[in-house]
């Protein structure tokens, strides 16, 4: 994919340190990548998802199911569906071309962030799930 030419200007990052992952964050324009098809990547919450928002890098993904619809119930960011590349392109080529629309997408995945991933909010909402076992 990232011979097409509409992806001229990414670069695939391989494995990094642990004190190496703040500065590529921080370098980071418009995170994207594109999963396979599969009943399993339509159920759960992608794990680089978490420091995406945390940082309040836009995301871009080929992704449908329940990801996909809350990234765009709360405007965290933007997905397409299954291997549409040429969608995917676009969409980063709009982030990347619109900075009030790039903005708006980071500080709303930032605030969401805030809101939904203290330590303290997640453990009181596990220890409610537990509470009703």
């Amino acid at each position: 994919a990232l011979a097409n030419p509409d992806f001229a200007h990414c670069r695939w990052v391989e494995w990094l340190e642990p004190d190496e992952i703040p500065g590529f964050w921080a370098a980071t324009a418009v995170h994207f990548w594109a999963l396979h098809e599969n009943p399993v990547d339509k159920l759960r919450f992608q794990a680089k998802l978490y420091e995406a928002l945390a940082t309040g890098t836009p995301v871009v993904i080929a992704l449908e199911g329940f990801m996909s619809e809350l990234l765009t119930r709360e405007q965290i960011g933007v997905t397409v569906s299954f291997a549409d590349s040429t969608a995917l392109a676009q969409a980063i080529q709009h982030l990347l071309n619109n900075t009030a629309y790039h903005t708006t997408i980071s500080h709303s995945a930032r605030a969401y962030a805030e809101t939904n991933f203290q330590p303290q909010h997640v453990t009181q909402a596990y220890e409610g799930l537990l509470d009703q076992l």
